[in-house]
């Protein structure tokens, strides 16, 4: 790998870490400000949602330079797999170097990234017969999801299912969840997550510029 290269993906793998922890951090301050109703959609609720999608985007840009593809690639097309193998080699020194051990469960689901960058694919998927909008951007304290399929709002158990609604935040066993169009996220879990790899980047964001491995590199 080219120094020049390494240090691209290396700046970028910074600003990304530092959009998600600023997105995380304003979040939270509104989260914990705002008044927990069953439902809000007024456009004083919207920061909220702003900075959950940047921060969950974010996400998604590190888990694209760190994390490749491990699904069988038994189908994939030559031409696909070759791109997949110069990517592995392309990231391999700097997936080392952050060692980061396979600390990115929560950054590394594609799940929610994928409804997010599929937004209208899912939007679509609600244009079927038998499909029920019940939530739409909430965010609620007592909003539970329980193992059965169901959620509690004060005294009331309705059920439900994952495409009821839109986008919202809700409990689940104690941890604070963000679900959007379908998939979801345990926040505080990814928050943590990107916490330890920040560090791990800012570490090696060091010793790169102190030149301790310029002789890994093919100027």
């Amino acid at each position: 790998m080219r120094k020049e290269h390494f240090n691209l993906l290396l700046d970028q793998l910074e600003l990304q870490c530092d959009f998600a922890d600023y997105s995380f951090s304003k979040f939270n301050k509104l989260y914990r400000e705002f008044p927990h109703t069953r439902n809000l959609v007024r456009p004083t609720s919207n920061k909220i949602w702003f900075f959950l999608r940047g921060f969950t985007t974010a996400l998604a840009n590190i888990a694209k330079l760190l994390v490749l593809p491990t699904e069988d690639e038994s189908n994939y097309k030559k031409r696909t797999k070759e791109r997949l193998e110069s990517k592995r080699a392309e990231r391999k020194m700097l997936i080392e170097k952050i060692d980061v051990n396979n600390q990115l469960s929560t950054i590394a689901s594609k799940k929610l990234r994928n409804s997010l960058e599929h937004i209208d694919e899912r939007i679509d998927n609600y244009d079927k017969p038998g499909v029920k909008l019940n939530f739409n951007r909430s965010i609620a304290a007592n909003f539970w999801r329980k193992m059965k399929g169901s959620v509690q709002l004060d005294t009331q158990i309705t059920t439900f299912d994952k495409t009821d609604y839109t986008e919202n935040l809700f409990y689940e066993n104690d941890t604070l969840y963000y679900a959007a169009f379908g998939s979801d996220i345990p926040l505080y879990e990814a928050h943590q997550e990107l916490l330890n790899l920040k560090k791990n980047v800012e570490e090696l964001r060091m010793h790169f510029d102190n030149g301790e491995f310029d002789t890994e590199f093919n100027y």
